[in-house]
């Protein structure tokens, strides 16, 4: 395939295997994902974010991207058998402390919030310096934080960031 220079970026070709053509999902089988100016990733179907499909793939995982816009979900991660609706999150620093980092738990539609259920999806992905974080959507509600260290006034009854590190959750699955 080679590469093909679009503006000061340097792309390859993504290779896709459609997975199911009634679910109208596709697998990225190899290749790289062009960077847009943003710094986010574009399939041409679904925007990633900064690089969780392709890491996933990197841990030896396959990904699915879903056709269309119906589903809740962004990906789905094949993990040892088990299919993870994921849903990818922006996320920002909590306070000007610095200390950890939230992410809305729901989408907004015409001014209306959507909270996700677990129905519709199974983990939040977020990605912040470069870590890439799981969480269960049962453990989220308006706003999810994940702590880098205890949180003023916590009681130690605060989410730690570590606990949920991507190698960390995908191990207990």
């Amino acid at each position: 395939f080679g590469q093909t220079p679009v503006g000061n970026d340097i792309h390859s070709p993504v290779i896709v295997r459609i997975v199911d053509q009634k679910q109208h999902h596709i697998q990225l089988v190899a290749g790289q994902i062009p960077l847009l100016a943003d710094g986010f990733q574009q399939t041409g179907i679904a925007l990633l974010g900064p690089g969780h499909g392709i890491k996933i793939i990197e841990l030896g995982y396959s990904v699915s991207i879903p056709f269309g816009n119906k589903d809740r979900y962004d990906q789905i991660w094949d993990i040892n058998g088990r299919l993870l609706r994921i849903q990818i999150k922006t996320c920002r620093w909590k306070d000007d402390r610095q200390t950890g980092i939230v992410f809305n738990c729901y989408s907004v539609c015409n001014g209306v919030k959507h909270y996700y259920t677990k129905d519709e999806i199974d983990f939040f992905a977020v990605c912040w310096n470069n870590n890439f974080y799981l969480i269960p959507v049962e453990e989220c509600h308006s706003d999810k934080t994940l702590w880098f260290e205890l949180a003023p006034r916590s009681s130690g009854k605060c989410c730690m960031a570590i606990d949920y590190e991507l190698k960390t959750m995908l191990n207990k699955i």
